[in-house]
């Protein structure tokens, strides 16, 4: 793990944080692609905001999306959506 870069999508949601807070432990530099990235911080971590209503091809502009995408050797997609008011179920 160590000297990894991981994009993880959907790093704010709870098995995100916990994923990310697990690979930074272990020496993996984590990209965490989020809504929200106030939520998040832990060890070795770099926020990646991420808005799915930006224009097509706006998002990959952004210089840390670039660095995330440069740098990964894996990327783990646990991105979700909810799908009504209550929890995630």
């Amino acid at each position: 793990m160590k000297d990894m870069s991981i994009i993880v999508a959907g790093a704010s949601g709870l098995v995100g944080q916990s994923l990310c807070e697990a690979l930074g432990r272990r020496g993996a530099h984590v990209f965490g692609l989020t809504r929200n990235p106030q939520k998040l911080g832990s060890p070795n971590f770099t926020p990646v905001p991420w808005s799915p209503s930006l224009e097509p091809g706006k998002q990959e502009e952004a210089p840390v999306y670039v660095q995330a995408m440069s740098q990964a050797n894996a990327v783990v997609n646990i991105a979700g959506h909810s799908i009504g008011e209550g929890r995630f179920t």
